[in-house]
């Protein structure tokens, strides 16, 4: 068996080769063309989008858009790129134009700092006429694609991604086009189980440990993320949960972190080939992360990819790009272009107060509580300073975010380091970007197109030959080119360079080395920080459109943004908007029998936007549509009456009625203890030929039948079920208004003020530690929270919709436990329950 194994490893031998080409492979639309030919078609399409655009910018400027241009052109045609901006060009107006693709008018990452990028048509960002300084180079130099091999990467981003991934198969072949392979990999907590079983850790520790980690893991969960990215922006730290005596047990088990343990369709990343994809990589079934079905996808990685030289389209869904179009299209007039918005944000006071009132529910990067507490209390005024707090409430800026936030003068006291960073709408000088610090190093000398990797080698720690100037990693110790051993950071090189160009160019100065060697450890300092001017204007853009839009039609802002998430599921978000829009006015209307409330829906003339059903748990579209339909249909005599209706129409089931009745939509035909009641008789007699007798209703049916020995026969089934009810109570009482309020609403401001002031409705009860009731004063209709002594609630045991008469209560401090004991938290109290009676 041995030797039959040993000779089937030889069958490999009669596989193909396998070849590793790095080379960049980007497919053409012009197979027949040669790259001269295919450089002159991209110039000519350039031009041409030219023409188009130059219409919408002021003559006198037309001459250095022209040489910016013809800069990037020149970077673009020098390392053979153009095939990647005609394909793109071709791909996203297809993606448009035949499948009525969605595409962001901003961007994401670097793209936006290449104008070409907006004569294209992937972004409406002019970052010529930006007041936040944009680099091309910054995105894209012939050198840097020459020497890494790889194809430039613009994140498209969309409303839905099939537009464009169906445009792109149209023009390259269906077998030519594939999501991209992703990975699930061990979270910490699972990499801390296969390491302490494999390191034999004690059982006790291994507990301690993995208990912590739950906590840590659960902070990360709730922490606060960028909106789009999912990027942290509050920093969270395993050592503020894991004790730091376990600090190496830590960090042997990051090595587990990554491990991969299931396979998924990329969210994005998708393979560009003129080759057949299945030949050449190989696809398997992986299921979709964006439409969740299975599907078939490249094998190969994010980063695998880059290294081949294949191309790599990102083209990812954002929730803000279909957000916004609803809202323009809900307004009925075209989206705003970049340039005509940065226009109407100037000076507009109604746009900013959003930020400065905290207004910022579906406002894009400010909407999470602690980001709006940071906007509220700097309160933007313009788009460059919306840009910086943007960056600024990320980790990495966390040592300066206070004194930023607080709008404390800050310079470095170098003046020509504060007069490079200060602008007249930041007059700070505050380094949020790398484009300052390319800015700082072109100051110096440096060539803008070289700056960008001058930062990435010093976040990177390369390393030099001082001999030959080859350039490494920092295990380099001796050169594979030279043999040398006389080996240097790359960062010292560049020190040597820095120091001496900033000197030059402050002569005058006393000191001069000492200022350049300063400003040197301040670029040093900032280096590692990711953050780059074209993201976060973008998302700054963005934001800031929302705000305009929102401040200035809320009525079309928040019916679409209610409608949006209702359809999601998101009921506390649904809710949230209910409670905000209460700022501009805008009141709810009813959920009730005879309304619309199958969408949400503008009503200007009374200042309010009608229901939808939906939105309260429970509750389908189809429930809702249903419902109107029958209200529709005829007027009702009684709730009997319209019974017998709903009893026509197969789709309402007995619990909708139920569920209705509960949240009290049929009130206008009495209370819900009156309306279950004519249900149960409904059900009894409405449909009945005879009736036994012996029941409680026998003196009521003989009057309106013909009586037999044992049976009631020959009903007047309309007139048993008008008396038996006709003896009933329909009034509905303020404690269940209450009830059925917060049931649709979420909320109610319903008071007696004849009431006593102790009487309070029970709301809701959570009973996952102590018992915590939200209640309802009915004198006030003030609402809170308070706890209750599992022992005090078994011995009177509440339920939801309960009265409460409170008779005693006691204010105490929150707390935790601890190594079993408990520690009180200074300043923060809890109201627990005493004594009370139960009326109901």
């Amino acid at each position: 068996e041995i030797e039959i194994a040993l000779e089937n490893t030889k069958d490999v031998l009669k596989f193909e080769d396998i070849i590793l080409d790095k080379t960049i492979k980007i497919p053409t639309l012009y197979p027949k063309l040669n790259q001269e030919e295919r450089d002159n078609k991209f110039k000519q399409l350039i031009n041409e989008k030219w023409i188009k655009e130059r219409d919408n910018i002021p003559k006198e400027k037309h001459k250095h858009y022209i040489e910016e241009i013809r800069k990037e052109v020149n970077e673009i045609i020098g390392c053979g790129m153009s095939d990647y901006f005609m394909l793109n060009e071709a791909i996203i107006r297809r993606g448009i134009e035949k499948y009525n693709g969605v595409l962001t008018k901003t961007g994401r990452g670097s793209g936006c700092s290449e104008y070409i990028n907006k004569l294209l048509g992937f972004t409406n960002v002019d970052r010529i006429n930006s007041k936040v300084t944009m680099y091309p180079e910054r995105f894209l130099t012939k050198e840097r694609i020459l020497e890494s091999a790889t194809p430039p990467d613009i994140d498209h981003n969309l409303e839905a991604r099939e537009p464009f991934i169906q445009a792109q198969k149209d023009l390259l072949g269906e077998k030519s086009t594939y999501d991209l392979i992703a990975f699930g990999t061990l979270k910490f907590k699972s990499a801390w189980k296969m390491y302490a079983k494999a390191y034999k850790v004690t059982p006790s520790d291994a507990d301690i440990v993995s208990k912590q980690i739950t906590k840590y893991e659960e902070k990360l969960k709730y922490a606060e993320r960028d909106e789009e990215t999912g990027e942290l922006i509050e920093e969270v730290d395993i050592f503020d949960f894991v004790d730091i005596k376990y600090k190496p047990l830590i960090e042997g088990c990051k090595k587990y972190l990554g491990i991969k343990t299931t396979r998924k369709g990329h969210p994005c990343g998708s393979i560009a080939s003129s080759l057949n994809v299945e030949e050449e990589i190989g696809v398997i079934l992986c299921k979709s992360e964006s439409t969740k079905k299975e599907t078939l996808t490249a094998c190969i990685e994010s980063g695998l990819i880059d290294y081949f030289g294949w191309l790599k389209n990102d083209f990812l869904i954002v929730s803000v790009v279909s957000t916004t179009k609803k809202v323009y299209d809900r307004i009925g007039i075209k989206p705003h272009s970049m340039n005509e918005l940065l226009e109407l944000i100037e000076n507009d006071k109604k746009t900013w107060d959003i930020y400065k009132n905290g207004y910022t529910l579906c406002v894009n990067q400010v909407e999470k509580p602690g980001t709006r507490k940071k906007t509220m209390e700097y309160a933007p005024t313009n788009i460059v300073e919306l840009c910086a707090l943007i960056a600024a409430v990320r980790p990495s800026f966390k040592t300066l975010v206070k004194k930023f936030i607080s709008r404390e003068d800050f310079h470095y006291g170098i003046p020509e380091l504060d007069n490079l960073l200060q602008t007249p709408e930041m007059p700070y000088s505050y380094i949020f970007y790398q484009e300052q610090l390319m800015q700082i190093l072109g100051f110096s000398g440096f060539e803008i197109k070289d700056t960008y990797d001058i930062i990435k080698s010093i976040s990177k720690k390369k390393t030099y030959c001082r001999d030959c100037e080859n350039t490494g990693n920092d295990s380099m110790h001796t050169c594979p080119r030279c043999g040398s051993k006389n080996i240097a950071p790359l960062v010292e090189k560049f020190k040597e360079q820095f120091v001496q160009g900033f000197s030059n160019k402050i002569k005058s100065a006393e000191n001069k080395e000492q200022i350049a060697h300063d400003v040197w450890e301040i670029v040093l300092s900032f280096a590692a920080y990711g953050f780059n001017s074209s993201h976060s204007y973008c998302m700054a853009l963005d934001s800031v459109n929302q705000a305009y839009l929102k401040a200035h039609y809320p009525f079309e802002f928040y019916e679409v943004m209610l409608q949006t998430y209702t359809q999601k599921g998101e009921k506390d978000k649904v809710k949230a908007l209910k409670e905000e829009m209460k700022n501009f006015n805008i009141k709810l209307g009813d959920i009730k029998f005879g309304e619309d409330n199958r969408d949400f829906t503008i009503d200007k003339e009374n200042s309010l936007i009608t229901q939808s059903l939906v939105s309260i748990k429970g509750f389908s579209q189809g429930t809702a549509d249903k419902i109107y339909e029958i209200s529709k249909i005829r007027d009702y005599e009684n709730f009997i009456d319209l019974l017998s209706e709903i009893k026509n129409h197969k789709e309402l089931q007995s619990n909708h009625v139920r569920d209705l009745i509960n949240i009290g939509y049929f009130e206008e035909y009495g209370n819900r203890e009156y309306l279950h009641y004519c249900v149960q008789i409904f059900n009894k007699f409405y449909f009945a030929k005879q009736i036994a007798k012996g029941t409680e209703y026998d003196c009521v049916i003989e009057k309106y039948s013909r009586s037999t020995e044992k049976q009631f026969r020959d009903l007047d089934n309309k007139k048993i079920i008008d008396e038996i009810l006709s003896y009933e109570d329909t009034t509905v009482s303020i404690s269940e208004k209450i009830i059925t309020d917060y049931k649709k609403f979420g909320e109610c401001s319903l008071k007696d003020e004849s009431e006593s002031k102790s009487k309070y409705v029970v709301i809701s009860i959570d009973e996952t530690h102590s018992p915590k009731l939200l209640l309802h004063n009915i004198q006030t209709s003030k609402s809170g929270e308070v706890k209750v002594s599992k022992k005090l609630f078994s011995q009177k045991n509440i339920k939801e919709e309960d009265i409460l008469i409170l008779l005693d209560y006691e204010q105490k401090n929150k707390g935790y436990y601890e190594d079993g004991k408990w520690v009180k938290v200074p300043d923060k109290f809890d109201i627990w329950l005493q004594d009370y009676i139960i009326c109901k």
